[in-house]
């Protein structure tokens, strides 16, 4: 070893045993040179991913010692990398074809970047010598046009790059130059890194021609129009297929955005070279179905490509007719191959005619070296080392057998990882112990993501089980519960299967933290989520055999939450204007309070109650608008689902009783009084009803009632008389659903909101002497209990005439006295009456 020299060291930061990512670093002591920056292209497990490149960290330290960027040709896979590549890191010059030159400029500007490069074009003759390091070419055939292979030299040793390749004897296009391979082979190769893909398919590949003639042969025979897809960036077959259109006298028509940028770059390269004619524009109108040809993307059954949209008619311009002939130029990448199984299938039912390779003939070949190939460049170049390079495990295992075969010494094979450091010194490869950081950065979007490998784990398990997502208040300084656990699924279960399996998830949760809070004083907010874990990860296994992610938040409260008022706060504009229309039904309950009854209480006879309304009041000095209670009441019913649901019916069969019995005694005695106290006759008597219908009180007054009790009052002295007969009730005490609300006595004004006033249609009870009972009722607009439904039966019985029946039955408002105590009742008013007037 010399001790002169320092040793030149490599490495790869990817394309190591996997497709993709090709990214290949030659370092002396004072050169840098990087061979291709690509992209590897997520597979479907990860979520939301675009691909990934390599980690470019190394690179940032030392860009001072980077020379230039050498690419081989201009494949995703080989420059895909680079957008984000000189983003990070100062690359000064781009070493690359003329093609590849053109594909980065368009990715420039798509991704709206202006990074300080200068593009250098190269060709096979070329050579670029730097201070310790020295870059030559050689050309090499692809399914792109303009492919050349890298040979570094430095005073150790060389190592060569073949990139993507393959040998065709008949080519079109470009063609390998044996001779430059030999020669390199005549100057001692040190290591050789060639590509692998194809490492596992014997024999040789096919040549270009022979794929050409085959669909020329299946043009010739369709009668309508001819969809060819293949991939868009084989620009040698795109190529080829349009002038074999030209040939056949075909307008062309292309569709598929990454088409349609490689045939621009393609005729701005002028690699193709044909006229505008040949392409047919937005106007397809005067062209004949057998006169289309049709180039198109979605050969891998990509969603929303051309061809997909065809496939399901949501193509704006193009529609498959049955005979339209469809070529499959292409063939499936791993992990595509159902998709492409789905779309012949659509294509099949629109009675189209399907050309696959393979059972259709040759319709596609790869631009990669099969094993013959691979035993000739072995022949040729004679390298000491070997890399397998560009190729899964499998396909390097495949192709280092190869190496053995054609006279490599097998200790000299060396199936490297990414990162993974050697050093060559005077024509030697050694390994290094030293490992370069080189994982795999994702791509989210546009954007790089470093430390994303959590994100796309926790990505693959909520897309596989779903996730579960548990809200727990606690009171941080009583150490408590102090609210209803929260439960949110995504991709768990049902919403018709999940009510059971919540409330069992919530009483799980609650009864392991109230136990584990009051066993353990010091506890951590890990500890609960960790102790919520692991309870419902066993609940879940045990009983459904799942395993969804579990996420716990712990909501620290430090005091009661009104939750009404801050849900109330949120409606903004809506919250003020029922704080305002509450104020006013208050001050309205004040002023009707302080009124005289009688004028409060004064009801219009006309159409008293509407019976698809509730009750509104007329000719009332402290009347409320009917806007205002409206939206009382409805804030009412707005607020029963944030309260405690209590019952708030209320029974008043003992206090209707008492009320009852003292009634029938006045009665009685009523002809023993000769007169009335005056101011005790003027009061309005009302009889204050409270069973809570939807949260809402029910007042009705007794000027009212005997209103609707003596049908033969037809003035207002009749309906005096009524009021004197009748001695008013003891007031009681109105609980409105606001607590702590100040207690109203009496004057309020009739709520029938939810009851609603029901004639009966028999004109015989007008004549009836029971008429109240008989024809009037009031029943809740809902169907609630019948035992919590109060006056909800008519009776017909005579219930003064029945003791019996009077306690069995439920009381009405108002029951009518017997028809001779009015009679004698009416004599003792028009007495007193006649000695007013005389006085």
């Amino acid at each position: 070893m010399s001790s002169t020299v320092n040793p030149t060291r490599f490495f790869g930061l990817g394309g190591m045993q996997e497709i993709g990512k090709s990214t290949l670093v030659i370092e002396d002591d004072h050169d840098i040179v990087i061979i291709d920056a690509g992209i590897k292209f997520a597979n479907i497990f990860l979520t939301g991913i675009k691909g990934m490149v390599p980690n470019y960290q190394y690179l940032q330290k030392k860009q001072e010692k980077i020379r230039g960027l050498f690419i081989t040709h201009g494949h995703e896979d080989h420059i895909g990398g680079i957008v984000y590549l000189v983003q990070e890191v100062n690359i000064k010059k781009i070493f690359a074809p003329k093609i590849a030159i053109e594909y980065l400029k368009a990715k420039f500007d798509d991704q709206k970047i202006n990074p300080k490069v200068t593009f250098v074009e190269i060709n096979k003759m070329d050579s670029y010598r730097f201070e310790s390091l020295t870059v030559d070419f050689w050309t090499a055939q692809h399914s792109i046009p303009d492919a050349f292979g890298i040979r570094v030299s430095s005073k150790h040793g060389s190592i060569m790059c073949t990139g993507d390749f393959r040998f065709d004897y008949t080519p079109i296009g470009n063609y390998t130059d044996f001779e430059r391979l030999k020669e390199i082979g005549n100057q001692r190769l040190t290591a050789l890194f060639s590509d692998s893909t194809n490492a596992m398919r014997p024999n040789h590949s096919p040549s270009e021609r022979d794929i050409l003639a085959d669909i020329e042969m299946h043009m010739r025979s369709a009668t309508r129009k001819i969809i060819i897809t293949a991939f868009a960036s084989n620009l040698t077959r795109i190529k080829a297929l349009i002038e074999i259109g030209v040939k056949l006298g075909k307008k062309i028509l292309v569709f598929g955005r990454s088409m349609v940028n490689g045939i621009n770059i393609g005729r701005r390269s002028g690699y193709i070279n044909v006229s505008d004619d040949v392409f047919l524009g937005k106007n397809l109108n005067g062209v004949e179905e057998n006169q289309m040809l049709i180039l198109t993307t979605g050969s891998q059954g990509e969603q929303l490509a051309a061809l997909d949209r065809m496939s399901n008619k949501k193509h704006p311009k193009i529609s498959i007719e049955p005979r339209d002939m469809i070529i499959f130029s292409s063939s499936p990448i791993p992990g595509n191959k159902i998709k492409i199984e789905h779309l012949i299938n659509r294509l099949y039912k629109l009675s189209a005619i399907i050309k696959e390779n393979g059972p259709d003939g040759y319709l596609h070949t790869s631009g990669h070296a099969y094993k013959a190939e691979h035993e000739k460049i072995f022949q040729l170049t004679k390298p000491k080392y070997f890399f397998p390079y560009h190729g899964e495990y499998r396909m390097s295992v495949a192709h280092s057998q190869t190496a053995i075969e054609s006279g490599v010494d097998p200790k000299n094979v060396i199936i490297a990882e990414n990162g993974q450091v050697f050093k060559m010194v005077d024509q030697e490869i050694y390994k290094t112990r030293e490992k370069i950081p080189c994982e795999p950065i994702y791509i989210d979007g546009e954007t790089i993501s470093r430390d994303n490998s959590r994100i796309i784990n926790e990505r693959q398990e909520m897309r596989e089980n779903g996730f579960v997502f548990v809200l727990i208040p606690f009171h941080k300084e009583k150490n408590l519960l102090t609210g209803r656990i929260s439960i949110i699924t995504k991709g768990t279960f049902s919403v018709r299967t999940g009510s059971q399996i919540i409330a069992e998830i919530r009483r799980l949760c609650f009864t392991s933290v109230k136990f584990f809070t009051e066993k353990n004083q010091k506890w951590s907010p890990p500890q609960i989520k960790q102790l919520i874990k692991n309870r419902l990860n066993a609940y879940f296994h045990r009983t459904k055999r799942w395993k969804p992610v579990i996420l716990t938040k712990i909501l620290y409260i430090d005091q009661k939450v009104d939750f009404i008022k801050e849900y109330q706060a949120k409606k903004g504009e809506k919250f003020m204007i029922h704080t305002l229309e509450k104020s006013k039904f208050d001050s309205n309950f004040e002023k009707l309070n302080l009124q005289n009854s009688d004028k409060n209480n004064e009801i219009s006879k006309e159409n008293p109650l509407k019976t698809d309304k509730f009750f509104k009041p007329k000719n009332l000095e402290g009347k409320i608008s009917q806007k205002s209670s409206k939206n009382y009441y409805n804030n009412q019913v707005f607020n029963q689902d944030f309260k405690p649901k209590t019952d708030n019916y209320v029974k008043l069969f003992k206090k209707d009783n008492l009320k009852t019995t003292k009634l029938r005694r006045n009665l009685q005695t009523f002809d023993s009084k000769k007169s009335f106290n005056d101011s005790t006759s003027k009061k309005a008597s009302f009889l204050w009803k409270k069973p809570q219908i939807n949260g809402q009180n029910s007042i009705i007054t007794s000027s009212f009632l005997t209103s609707l009790t003596d049908k033969k009052v037809k003035n207002e002295e009749d309906s005096l008389k009524s009021i004197k007969k009748f001695p008013t009730s003891k007031k009681l005490n109105l609980k409105t659903p606001y607590e702590k609300r100040a207690k109203v006595n009496k004057n309020d004004f009739l709520n029938l909101k939810n009851l609603t006033y029901n004639n009966r249609k028999n004109t015989n009870n007008h004549k009836s002497s029971h008429s109240l009972t008989e024809q009037k009722s009031f029943v809740p607009l809902k169907n609630n209990k019948p035992t919590e439904v109060f006056y909800r039966k008519n009776q017909k019985d005579d219930l003064f005439n029945s003791h019996k029946n009077w306690k069995m039955t439920k009381k009405p408002f108002f029951v009518q006295p017997p028809q001779d105590k009015i009679t004698k009742q009416d004599n003792i008013a028009e007495k007193v009456k006649k000695q007013r007037n005389n006085e």
